[in-house]
């Protein structure tokens, strides 16, 4: 080969000339908790947390407003799945106050969130029940 000659690219120069770039995009948002700390419902509404537990009155309170209303029913964060609980069985919940169990074996608890357009996510944790609908 003469001095004028090139030498021809590896197989890893080739693909390393392939790779597409990264992307830009965020990834989609996937239902439940989020690394940055917010929650997102099944229609993609991004919630943050107000208070990480209110009280049976102040949840009945928020049902009665139309609250979305999402049960984990283990308290795992949602890995084995979330329950919601909506239409007339959401609207039931706004006539009866929920109990709230906190023992030596299992603690619940009603998390306040609220999205940037004012909707408001109650989210229960364990130990809850109520009315007919929950626990």
């Amino acid at each position: 080969m003469g001095s004028g000659s090139k030498k021809a690219p590896s197989f890893a120069e080739i693909v390393a000339s392939t790779k597409a770039a990264p992307s830009t995009d965020p990834a989609p948002l996937r239902v439940g908790h989020q690394t940055n700390g917010t929650f997102v419902d099944r229609d993609g509404h991004v919630y943050s947390l107000v208070e990480d537990s209110i009280d049976g009155a102040r949840a009945q309170a928020a049902a009665a407003d139309g609250a979305t209303i999402v049960w984990d029913p283990c308290g795992c964060g949602g890995a084995c799945g979330f329950q919601w609980i909506d239409g007339t069985a959401a609207r039931r919940l706004g006539s009866v106050t929920p109990k709230i169990a906190d023992t030596k074996r299992r603690q619940g608890s009603v998390g306040l969130w609220q999205s940037d357009k004012g909707t408001t996510l109650l989210l229960l944790e364990d130990a809850v029940s109520w009315g007919n609908e929950i626990g």
